[in-house]
């Protein structure tokens, strides 16, 4: 999702024997259970994953952790008070090289599609199209946006000014490739093949 919903939780830790150590036990559970969950929701995707936080709570999920592609390094410091935009700046650089290699064959597999039917550029094509599991690969302009509606009972996708109930039409087309287990690729402004706002390979038609 890339409007996401934040999540903020705060820890506070005592110095002194056992309370220090009972925190840190306590805290390691959480880390167990907070991987299982992560683990239930992302483990199909192959995303990578990173952590953001204090640094000494890096390495306590690390012994938590059993999610394969999270990676090392991450961002160190307290984000307490960070927003989504200035979290995806931070960790751009660090995850750019995993993704630099798959966009480019992903780019080159596209160009290389000899049934051009299997070819969508319309984000109102997309989105049912995402929906109905038929995208195997996406490319969204990261700054494109398009209010709108879609309807899965119809198929019928709406273009409209932005109002409480219009919803980002690349957002969708993004969560629906996700949740089929298709690849989503939020790229810069003007690389997205084709030269439009979106575009996708099909798995079928």
């Amino acid at each position: 999702n890339r409007r996401g919903s934040k999540w903020r939780r705060a820890m506070f830790f005592g110095h002194g024997g056992t309370d220090a150590s009972a925190a840190k036990d306590r805290l390691l559970e959480y880390f167990f259970r907070l991987d299982a969950t992560v683990r239930d929701i992302i483990s199909a995707s192959h995303l990578p994953l990173i952590l953001a936080g204090a640094e000494e709570l890096h390495s306590l999920y690390w012994r938590a952790n059993k999610y394969p592609h999270l990676i090392e390094g991450g961002l160190y410091g307290n984000f307490e008070e960070a927003s989504e935009e200035q979290l995806h700046e931070l960790a751009w650089p660090v995850i750019e090289p995993l993704f630099t290699g798959h966009l480019r064959s992903d780019i080159q597999r596209y160009r290389e599609t000899g049934e051009r039917r299997l070819l969508q550029h319309s984000i109102t094509s997309i989105v049912p199209s995402a929906y109905w599991g038929a995208i195997d690969t996406v490319f969204l302009d990261r700054t494109a946006r398009a209010a709108g509606s879609f309807t899965p009972q119809t198929g019928v996708v709406r273009t409209d000014r932005k109002s409480i109930t219009s919803e980002d039409l690349y957002n969708l087309a993004a969560i629906y490739t996700w949740r089929n287990r298709g690849t989503v690729h939020i790229v810069p402004q003007g690389q997205v093949p084709g030269g439009d706002g979106a575009a996708a390979i099909c798995r079928f038609e």
